[in-house]
Parts: structure tokens; C-alpha cells; sequence
């Protein structure tokens, strides 16, 4: 991997970090749904372009893997309610393929 890519990781991390928080302060003080719904948003693509980076070609590997599963841990703890604009037979589809896991 080179430095580059090292150091994009550790920014996407860090930025996903400083979102948890910001969310997790917006939880306790305001509630208020619209702005966590933008920080969740921006939370979120960051961790699509983490996942894009650790399954790269060039990093695939069981340590990449285990590094995800580590970061859904770590930042996804709490499920998060489908949302609405996910149709029920996606939805359904998902829980089909929860159960065979």
C-alpha cells in the first residue's frame, strides 16, 4: 500500500470519527433530525469510498476484511432504521439475506 493510500484511509477514519461525534452530540443536545440526517449522509459516504478503498484490487485481502468488520463495529454499533426510500421487497431481500448468513 503506498503512502498515499495510507494516508487517504486514516482521513476517511478520522473524518467518520469526527462525524460520530458530532452526531452523537446532536443526539444528546438538540435532537434535531434534520442536521444529523445530513451528518449520517456525509458519515456514510465516507465509509462507501473506505469500503472502495479496502476492496481495491491492490488491498483485498482477509486483513482488509477484518479491518471492515472492525470499522462496522466500532462505527456502526447501533442499527439504524431502514430508511423510507428503500422499497419493502429490498427490504425483505436484505432480511432474506441476513438469515442465511
Amino acid at each position: 500500500m503506498s503512502s498515499s493510500q495510507t494516508l487517504n484511509l486514516q482521513y476517511l477514519i478520522s473524518e467518520i470519527r469526527k462525524l460520530d461525534d458530532i452526531i452523537a452530540i446532536h443526539k444528546s443536545q438538540a435532537n434535531d433530525e434534520f442536521m444529523i440526517s445530513q451528518y449520517v449522509a456525509r458519515k456514510n459516504k465516507y465509509f462507501r469510498e473506505l469500503i472502495n478503498e479496502l476492496t481495491s484490487p491492490q488491498l483485498t485481502s482477509f486483513k482488509s476484511y477484518h479491518l471492515l468488520m472492525l470499522l462496522l463495529e466500532k462505527f456502526y454499533k447501533e442499527p439504524s432504521p431502514i430508511p423510507e426510500k428503500i422499497s419493502k421487497q429490498l427490504e425483505n431481500e436484505l432480511k432474506e439475506l441476513e438469515i442465511s448468513l
